[in-house]
């Protein structure tokens, strides 16, 4: 491929200060709250994981509870983790109440919907035949930069570093090209009908939000797709930091990067599975660190 730099505009990774990344964290509470649930039987005993996948929202969900809704599903929750069971009617008022949220959070906002439709239904155009030319990526290109609010919000401008490598890599090799294929197809298969961003259904389980973070000596393992490279070129991050990668979760691990983008099915995923192994270690005294994409960018910028 001979894909040119001309296309792209100057910038990094970094997350910004925004309206958005208001919408986009509350997006993560929601739609990880809104996966766990549909995973939980109603009207039977909750199973040792959804206790963990619920504690874990709770933990990471603490800082929002000024907006009244939230406080309101806040406590909810914690009524369903006393009793140990979650009925029929709460699941359904839970449910209610996470529309309501989404309504009253913004993402029914029409620019903002209209961007994002606009961006996925151009990712799947680019990728229905399974290639992706030179003409497509810059076309791409342009299409982000025209969008200023939007690009300037993870993931959009993930994609867009993701771009700017492609152009400065004139050996791009058919790994690469097929992982980002991949990764488009995967974007595009979300939609806003269920008020998704474009991350897809994030189920972002970082409690910790440190980027002061030391990842030399340290074992680290890789969950998902990365907006931001392939998982081999996260992996060649974490090698030339020093760190030692590690295929699975287990308690001696230090770190596990959780990828951006997941698929409504992710808690019976093998990334679900890696975050549930997380969690279990945790629980039972062990030090595991669970960070996103975005943090592990900054540790490595």
């Amino acid at each position: 491929m001979t894909y040119s730099q001309e296309h792209l505009v100057d910038g990094d990774i970094q997350p910004v200060k925004s309206t958005y990344n208001y919408k986009r964290n509350a997006a993560k509470a929601i739609f990880t709250l809104k996966g766990t649930l549909e995973n939980i039987q109603a009207d039977k005993s909750l199973e040792e994981s959804d206790i963990l996948f619920l504690n874990a929202w709770m933990s990471n969900a603490e800082g929002m509870k000024n907006h009244d809704l939230f406080a309101d599903i806040y406590g909810q929750i914690l009524i369903v983790l006393q009793a140990g069971r979650l009925s029929q009617y709460e699941k359904a008022m839970l449910e209610v109440k996470l529309q309501q949220l989404t309504e009253d959070t913004g993402f029914a906002d029409s620019q903002f919907e209209t961007n994002v439709n606009h961006i996925l239904g151009f990712l799947s155009g680019i990728s229905a035949d399974d290639k992706l030319c030179d003409e497509e990526l810059a076309q791409l290109a342009t299409l982000l930069n025209q969008n200023p609010a939007m690009t300037a919000v993870w993931p959009v401008s993930a994609l867009l570093y993701r771009l700017r490598n492609i152009a400065d890599n004139s050996e791009w090799d058919i790994n690469e090209q097929d992982d980002f294929l991949k990764l488009i197809k995967s974007i595009s298969g979300q939609s806003l009908d269920d008020n998704r961003l474009l991350h897809g259904v994030s189920a972002d389980f970082s409690t910790s939000q440190e980027t002061d973070i030391s990842v030399e000596g340290k074992s680290i393992c890789f969950a998902g797709q990365f907006l931001s490279g392939s998982s081999a070129a996260q992996q060649e991050k974490a090698l030339r930091l020093g760190a030692e990668i590690q295929s699975r979760v287990t308690k001696c691990l230090d770190i596990l990067v959780l990828g951006s983008v997941a698929n409504k099915d992710w808690r019976s995923s093998n990334y679900g599975r890696k975050i549930e192994s997380a969690l279990k270690v945790r629980a039972k005294g062990g030090n595991v660190q669970i960070i996103n994409e975005e943090q592990w960018n900054i540790i490595c910028s």
